[in-house]
C-alpha cells in the first residue's frame, strides 16, 4: 500500500455525493505503543476497546508474524524485518457478484500505516478508511450504497471494472492519531453471534476474517451491504444486498486489577487461650496470600482461626496478585488477657535435648491433673482432654503431649520429660493446660 495513491481516492470520491454521518463514533486513543510508535488501542461510544492487531496471521489479516526479537532496539529494528507495512485495529469487508461477473467490494476499517509507504520510524499514521467499488455498471447512471456506516449517492463512472472506484480515508498525518476518531468507522462492528474467537494464547476477537458472517453494531441497524440501481446486478436486476461480512479486530485484555489487602477478625480481646476468626475482605485478582499473627505464627488459608496465649498483637495480611502486592497491617489489634489465677509455665530447666527437663507449672488447682504440650509451630489448634473436650491451644498440629502429673498441695505441677537428641538445636514451643478447669497457660519458646 502507498498513502499519495489512497489520498487520489479521497480526492475522487469528493466530486461525487458524499455520505454523512451526525458525529464520530471513535470516543478514545489509547497510549503510543513505544515498541512500534502506534497507539496501543483504540475505543469507541460503547466502550469497546480494540488493539493494533499483530498476534496472529490469520485472525489479524498479516501475512507473516510480527516479532519483537530485539527489544530494546530502536524501531524497526526491533522487529527484525517483520512489522507489515500496513495493519489494523478493524477490518471489515463485505464483497458480493454484480453484473457480468462483476463484483462489489465494501471495506470499512481502522488502518495503522507509514505515509510513505515502506516501514519507517517517524512516519506512522492511522486512518479511517470507507471503500467502495462496483463494477460493471451503466455510465453517467446513479447507484445508492446502503452500509453499516452510512447511505451515500454515486455515478458510475464508466462501464467497466470499477465504476464505482471511492475511498475516504480520514488521518493520514504523522504521528497526530486523535484525526482517524473522527472517521466514519465506529461503533466497532462484530459477530452477533458465535464469540468469543479465542486463539491459542487465550486472546479475544470480535470475528475471523476466515469466515463471512452477519454481524451487529451498524449505523441505525444497518447490517448489511446493499447497491441500488439499473441493471446493478444484471439486465432488469436493480438491487443486489448481502447480510454477511468477514470480520477482524482484537479486544484489548482487561488489566487485572492490583490487590488491595483488608480483612476482619473477631474476637478481638479477651482472656487466654483466645481463638479469634480472620476473614479475608481484599480486592482486586489475588493469587496467594500470607498472614502474621503477631506471635510468630503466620498462614496462607484464606479465612484462617488463630489461638492466643496472653499479650498485645499486631497482625499483617499480605495478597499478591498479576498486578502486584499489599500488605494491611492493624497495630495492637488483639489483647489478650490471662484468667484469673491463670496457670503460669516456667522455661524447661535446663532446656536442652536428650537430657531429662523439668516444667514447672503454677496457679494450678491443688491435686488436678496438668499436662504441657510441644510442637514446633505456633497457631491455632485443639487438643482433646478430659471434660473441656476440645481446649485451643496456641500451638499447631501436629503437637504431642510431653507429659501429665498432678499438682501438689501447693497449686504446682512439675512434669518431667527427655526431648529426643535429634531435636537439639531446634526451637519448640511449650504450653500447659488443665483439663478439669479448661484453663491454659502462657507459651514457652526454647531451642533444646
Amino acid at each position: 500500500m502507498r498513502l499519495p495513491t489512497l489520498l487520489v481516492g479521497a480526492a475522487a470520491l469528493s466530486a461525487l455525493v458524499p455520505f454523512t454521518r451526525s458525529n464520530a463514533q471513535l470516543a478514545e486513543v489509547g497510549p503510543v505503543d513505544p515498541n512500534n510508535g502506534f497507539p496501543a488501542w483504540y475505543k469507541d461510544t460503547n466502550g469497546l476497546s480494540l488493539d493494533l492487531c499483530l498476534t496472529d496471521p490469520l485472525l489479524c489479516l498479516l501475512d507473516a508474524p510480527v516479532t519483537l526479537t530485539n527489544p530494546g532496539a530502536p524501531f524497526p529494528n526491533n522487529f527484525g524485518g517483520t512489522f507489515p507495512e500496513e495493519a489494523f485495529y478493524q477490518r471489515v469487508d463485505g464483497i458480493m457478484p454484480t453484473n457480468n461477473g462483476g463484483q462489489a467490494l465494501l471495506v470499512m476499517a481502522l488502518e495503522a500505516a507509514f505515509v510513505n509507504g515502506p516501514v519507517a520510524a517517524g512516519d506512522q499514521v492511522t486512518f479511517a478508511r470507507v471503500r467502495v467499488r462496483v463494477d460493471n455498471l451503466i455510465a453517467g447512471q446513479s447507484y445508492t450504497v446502503t452500509s453499516p456506516v452510512g447511505i451515500f449517492t454515486f455515478v458510475a463512472a464508466n462501464a467497466g471494472v470499477r465504476g464505482i472506484n471511492s475511498t475516504v480515508d480520514v488521518g493520514l498525518i504523522p504521528g497526530s492519531f486523535t484525526e482517524a476518531l473522527g472517521g466514519a468507522v465506529g461503533p466497532w462492528l462484530q459477530w452477533d453471534s458465535g464469540l468469543p474467537i479465542l486463539d491459542a494464547a487465550g486472546r479475544e476477537y470480535i470475528g475471523s476474517p476466515a469466515i463471512e458472517h452477519t454481524i451487529t453494531g451498524g449505523e441505525g441497524g444497518i447490517n448489511f451491504f446493499r447497491v441500488d440501481g439499473p441493471s446493478v446486478g444484471g439486465p432488469g436486476v436493480n438491487r443486489i444486498q448481502t447480510n454477511t461480512f468477514i470480520v477482524m479486530g482484537l479486544k484489548t485484555r482487561a488489566v487485572a486489577a492490583g490487590p488491595v489487602a483488608n480483612f476482619a477478625s473477631a474476637p478481638n480481646s479477651g482472656n487466654a487461650p483466645l481463638l479469634v476468626s480472620f476473614t479475608d475482605a481484599s480486592t482486586g485478582t489475588i493469587t496467594s496470600r500470607s498472614w502474621s499473627f503477631g506471635d510468630g505464627a503466620t498462614s496462607t488459608a484464606t479465612n484462617p482461626t488463630h489461638s492466643y496465649a496472653a499479650g498485645t498483637f499486631s497482625v499483617s495480611l499480605t495478597v499478591n496478585g498479576p498486578s502486584g502486592t499489599n500488605t494491611l497491617t492493624k497495630p495492637n489489634l488483639i489483647v489478650v488477657g490471662n484468667q484469673a489465677g491463670g496457670l503460669v509455665l516456667a522455661t524447661p530447666t535446663p532446656g536442652r535435648a536428650g537430657v531429662s527437663n523439668s516444667y514447672v507449672v503454677t496457679g494450678c488447682t491443688p491435686n488436678r491433673t496438668v499436662g504441657v504440650f510441644t510442637g514446633l509451630a505456633l497457631g491455632g489448634s485443639i487438643v482433646n482432654q478430659g471434660a473441656c473436650g476440645g481446649i485451643p491451644i496456641g500451638i499447631s498440629a501436629p503437637n504431642r503431649l510431653v507429659g501429665k502429673v498432678n499438682a501438689n498441695a501447693s497449686g504446682v505441677a512439675t512434669i518431667v520429660g527427655t526431648p529426643p537428641a535429634g531435636t537439639a538445636g531446634k526451637l519448640f514451643h511449650f504450653q500447659a493446660i488443665e483439663p478439669s478447669t479448661c484453663r491454659v497457660s502462657n507459651i514457652v519458646s526454647d531451642v533444646q
